[in-house]
């Protein structure tokens, strides 16, 4: 018996592993085609993401990753927060991750749900496929399977090690998924808080696609 079950529809394929409660959403006339859901902390569902760096349809990273990717510096720490399978972290060899993800159930998943998937999209497929392959290979990447508040709490070697930290959001949905409900959450700013540790002074965060923080004097201030 399978451990994972399919519903099918006109092209739409949603492939479930509830024993783990994730669920990996195939749509073949969307322009990212691939969705994860973990839905271990809540029936709501938590997005997990294949962005790229760029794409026509708002859900790229911010415009100036692109230049970094091309040519890292070899001598800065990179951080990704709720990287997801987006692409920026797969190409930063000696970057690390923090997601609680489960990336070897993706990895499995992805490979089960192939049969389903058009000739065309199997291109997208391999693709995050080969991400999350990257992500899983400590040669490459040093991944905290943790929330960022558990990286922060048990990994003092990350503090104010970061030149540049990317956030593309993650951090918030996991956040909010885990303290739904909670009396007093400030969100953005309990982040804002556990994200300024991870940065040196003068590095910067990049948060969503827009905003870019410094470090400056011990406090985040956006430059632009």
């Amino acid at each position: 018996m399978s451990r994972f079950e399919r519903e099918k529809s006109n092209g739409h394929v949603k492939l479930y592993a509830l024993a783990e409660g994730y669920m990996l959403e195939y749509a073949d006339g969307t322009n990212l085609k691939f969705r994860f859901k973990d839905k271990t902390r809540s029936e709501l569902g938590i997005p997990i993401t294949c962005r790229d760096l760029r794409s026509s349809d708002g859900s790229a990273y911010h415009p100036e990753l692109s230049k970094i990717v091309r040519n890292p510096d070899p001598h800065k720490r990179y951080i990704e927060v709720g990287a997801g399978l987006g692409e920026f972290a797969p190409r930063i060899r000696g970057i690390v991750v923090i997601d609680p993800a489960n990336y070897l159930l993706m990895l499995e998943m992805l490979k089960e749900i192939k049969p389903d998937v058009g000739w065309l999209d199997r291109i997208r497929l391999a693709k995050l496929v080969r991400r999350c392959e990257a992500i899983l290979d400590p040669a490459r990447v040093t991944l905290i399977n943790k929330t960022l508040q558990g990286a922060v709490e048990n990994h003092p070697d990350l503090l104010e090690s970061a030149d540049v930290v990317v956030d593309n959001n993650g951090a918030f949905e996991w956040g909010w998924i885990e303290k739904f409900r909670s009396n007093g959450w400030r969100g953005f700013e309990e982040i804002m808080a556990a994200e300024q540790r991870l940065v040196k002074e003068n590095g910067l965060l990049y948060y969503n696609q827009e905003t870019v923080y410094q470090k400056q004097e011990g406090k985040m201030v956006a430059i632009r």
